[in-house]
Formats: C-alpha cells, structure tokens, sequence
C-alpha cells in the first residue's frame, strides 16, 4: 500500500522534529496512570521520537514504542525501560493482551481503521485503557494570528493531507473504540520565542511539502511583520486546539 506522502515528511529532519515539537502536559500521563487498571506495560503507537514515552515512563514501569518511520525511532528518547520497535500499527508482533494502556498522541488521523482497532483490541487487556489525543492550529494574540493565517496558513493549506482534517475535526469522525470515559479539560500551550515558533512549523508536513521546489520564503515575510512587536528573545504564550479522547475496554 502506498504510503500518504505527508506521512513519509516525518523522516525528514527528524533530529529537528525531536527538539522543535511541543512538550505534552503532565496532566495527561498523571491522570492515564490513575484510570488504567495497572501500570506494567503500555503501547506508545506512532510514538515518533518518544515525546510521550519520555512522561510514560514515569508513571509505567515498561513502554513499548513503535513507529513505522525508522528515522523518527533512530533519533528517539532513550531510557532502559523504553523498548523501541520499528513496525506497522495495524499488524504488531505484540502478544495478546499484553498492555494495561494504548496511547496515540498525535497521529490517530494517519492510520485510524478497524484494522487498527482489531489490533488494539487484541493486545489490550481487559479492562485496559485506550487514549488517543492531539493538537492541531494555534493562537497567540489577535493581531499576529492574522499575519499568520495570511503568511503561513493560506499557502501551505492545499499541501495538508486530508487525514489531518479527522484531527481538526477533534476525531468526530472516528469510530473510537469502547466506553468513553470523562477527561480532564488541558490546555496545550507553550511559551515560544518567535524563533521556537518558527522552527516548530517547519516540522509541519505540510510546510515541508510546500518547500520543496517553492521559493516563497513565507517564515522570513513572517518575522519580518511581527518584529514591531515580538522582540528577539521573548517568549509569548501559544495555545493550541486540543482533543483528548480515553475510552476504557
């Protein structure tokens, strides 16, 4: 099957990718360790650099991370209680019922199927915890969002693939699986440098398509309108729309 070509991006500048991406609130993993019905062993599926099993790992005695990019595992997060495995979400080599959690962050909207959650089903125990969260566009004051939906959004929207619209969509159009439960309400937010900001969106994979073979330099026209009032060096606070879905077997 041919793989969509947003999601092959993600080999691109991994390092980058690693350092430039949000950091997850503490929240989520303090209230999955609480919900699950142990803390053994999790599934960090599409774990990318391991940006959610570095805070898994805190609260879990063992995670299983697995990517299907080989890049994104090469450059990822260590620890001695992080076991890394290059393979596909739809088809594991992990035994049945193996895992008090199931975590996706940030990229269900790239292989959500009922292949996907006949797999999920075969390797969760009963009574286990699936979660499922991501953030898409974001905001920070009224008048640098406009420059950014006008400089950044606009040319790079017919380069998103229209899986990343399940995600913008908060995944209401995706089958979850089992019992949804209550979730606390987070607020995914950062506190960037213009510079951080920057360097977070060329991670984007539509940014990156749009790159190649472009010569609009649409980050530069960016930093350019908002240095009147976004000194070098200062952080603003970025807030970021955010689902957060759990539902328990």
């Amino acid at each position: 099957m041919e793989r969509d070509k947003n999601v092959t991006t993600f080999n691109i500048q991994t390092k980058k990718y690693d350092i430039s991406r949000p950091h997850y609130p503490e929240e989520i993993f303090k209230f999955l360790s609480k919900e699950s019905p142990g803390t053994e062993m999790v599934w960090d599926c599409a774990c990318g650099t391991g940006q959610a099993s570095k805070s898994l790992i805190k609260y879990f005695s063992l995670i299983k991370a697995s990517d299907i990019n080989d890049n994104q595992i090469e450059f990822a997060y260590r620890h001695k209680n992080i076991d890394y495995s290059v393979q596909d979400s739809v088809q594991t080599t992990f035994p049945s019922k193996s895992f008090d959690l199931i975590c996706v962050s940030q990229a269900l909207h790239w292989f959500s199927s009922p292949d996907y959650f006949k797999e999920v089903d075969r390797v969760l125990k009963n009574k286990g915890l699936f979660a499922c969260w991501g953030y898409s566009f974001f905001k920070i004051a009224p008048h640098i969002d406009k420059i950014v939906e006008e400089l950044i959004f606009k040319p790079i929207k017919p380069y998103w693939s229209g899986k990343n619209k399940l995600l913008w969509n908060n995944y209401a159009d995706i089958k979850l699986p089992y019992t949804k439960i209550p979730v606390p309400d987070i607020e995914m937010s950062q506190e960037w440098t213009k510079l951080e900001l920057i360097n977070y969106i060329k991670t984007w994979s539509a940014f990156k398509r749009f790159s190649v073979g472009n010569n609009t330099d649409i980050l530069s026209s960016f930093l350019y309108e908002v240095s009147g009032f976004w000194a070098d060096g200062n952080k603003m606070k970025v807030t970021m729309d955010f689902t957060f879905y759990c539902g328990k077997k």
